[in-house]
């Protein structure tokens, strides 16, 4: 039988990072992108909750003061995530603000059930900038930048940057971002994925970036873990921003996904 795993991790181990990478790379990353199709079927198992704060910048500009928190609880409403409000800057929502978020949730799922009726739709994840998986493989180079080995475990780091010649509107806004994915060489899934505006042609400028990092479970799901991001916007507005995500619930289940604060997962 053919083991497209086995042969892939051959090729890897024969290719240098000055020859035949280029081979190598976009080989990984169909492969983490497939992972990844697996896996975002999994994750509508499970609702979770999420802290995001949100940061001015300093004089040095790197993060400054706290402008405000939001806490949210997430769940895959019609098949699509969907970020329930539940407090803000520390307080529960309540009275009309709570009654507001209960309505906008019931309209969403309205407007997804008629919509799923007329076309099919992709689950939506947390990821980073914009872009289909199938979008990024097609129209961009991808490069092996080097093996990283995080507590002993080889990890791959590709780069996949907007290939030249890039002209219609959809390719357009796909090559406005470089993406650098950490891909764990076992599982070959996706550990860490980093994603910089390099061109014009979307909301933010150039400059502006998002990390999101993902923790496995016991089961080899892979979960995130935390997203942030700086952003630079054409107003001139600039600020820093952090997800953190715990509490991850399966449906119709007791157990309880939660993280260490340092990428470790466990199961109660």
């Amino acid at each position: 039988m053919f083991d497209r795993g086995a042969c892939l991790a051959l090729l890897l181990s024969t290719a240098s990072l000055a020859s035949g990478s280029d081979l190598a790379a976009v080989d990984m990353v169909r492969l983490a992108f497939e992972r990844e199709d697996t896996q975002d079927a999994l994750r509508t198992q499970y609702i979770f909750r999420e802290h995001a704060e949100r940061w001015g910048v300093g004089r040095d500009g790197k993060r400054g003061k706290l402008t405000f928190t939001r806490d949210f609880e997430n769940i895959y409403l019609e098949g699509e995530l969907f970020r329930k409000l539940v407090a803000k800057n520390g307080r529960s929502l309540k009275g009309k603000e709570a009654a507001e978020e209960d309505r906008r949730m019931q309209m969403t799922a309205a407007e997804r059930r008629a919509h799923s009726a007329v076309t099919s739709r992709k689950q939506k994840v947390f990821s980073p900038c914009e872009g289909s998986r199938a979008e990024i493989l097609r129209m961009s180079e991808h490069v092996l930048l080097r093996q990283e080995s995080p507590a002993g475990h080889p990890v791959w780091v590709v780069q996949s940057t907007p290939r030249s010649g890039l002209s219609s509107p959809s390719e357009q806004k796909a090559a406005a971002y470089k993406h650098i994915y950490w891909i764990d060489s076992e599982e070959h899934a996706i550990t860490q994925e980093y994603c910089e505006v390099i061109n014009a042609g979307v909301d933010t400028l150039p400059g502006s970036w998002i990390r999101r990092e993902n923790s496995r479970t016991n089961e080899s799901l892979w979960l995130i873990h935390a997203l942030e991001t700086e952003s630079f916007t054409a107003d001139g507005a600039h600020w820093f921003q952090t997800h953190r995500f715990f509490d991850f619930r399966r449906f119709g289940a007791e157990t309880t996904v939660t993280f260490d604060g340092v990428g470790t997962v466990s199961q109660n």
